[in-house]
C-alpha cells in the first residue's frame, strides 16, 4: 500500500517457534509470499472474513513450504483472478499440521 493510506497492506505476526501464525491482508492487497518457515514444514490455513467475524471454509487447507521456508499463499476469496489483488480485507491462521515446526 502507499506508504500514508491505509489499503494494500499485509501483516503478519507468529510465535518464536512458528507453532501460530497470523496473517492480515488489506483490501487492494497483491498476492502475497510468506517466509521464515522450516523449509518443508506442512501448515493448515484457515482463512477469517473479519466482516463477519465467521472461519471461511469447511476444513483447513494444507500449505507446505518450498525448501527455503516460503509459502506463496493461494489467491484471495472473490477475487477475479489469482494474481489479482484483495477485494476485502482477509485474515489467516497457520498451525503447523502433525507437530513438524
Amino acid at each position: 500500500g502507499k506508504p500514508k493510506g491505509n489499503t494494500g497492506w499485509a501483516y503478519c505476526a507468529a510465535t518464536a517457534d512458528r507453532s501460530l501464525v497470523m496473517l492480515y491482508f488489506e483490501k487492494d492487497c497483491p498476492p502475497a509470499t510468506l517466509s521464515g518457515l522450516k523449509g518443508g514444514a506442512e501448515y493448515a490455513a484457515r482463512r477469517f472474513d473479519p466482516r463477519t467475524g465467521e472461519w471461511v471454509g469447511e476444513s483447513d487447507a494444507v500449505l507446505t513450504a518450498d525448501a527455503k521456508g516460503r509459502i506463496v499463499l493461494p489467491g484471495y476469496p472473490n477475487q477475479a483472478a489469482e494474481d489479482s489483488v484483495s477485494a476485502a480485507d482477509w485474515a489467516m491462521k497457520l498451525t503447523p499440521r502433525g507437530g513438524r515446526h
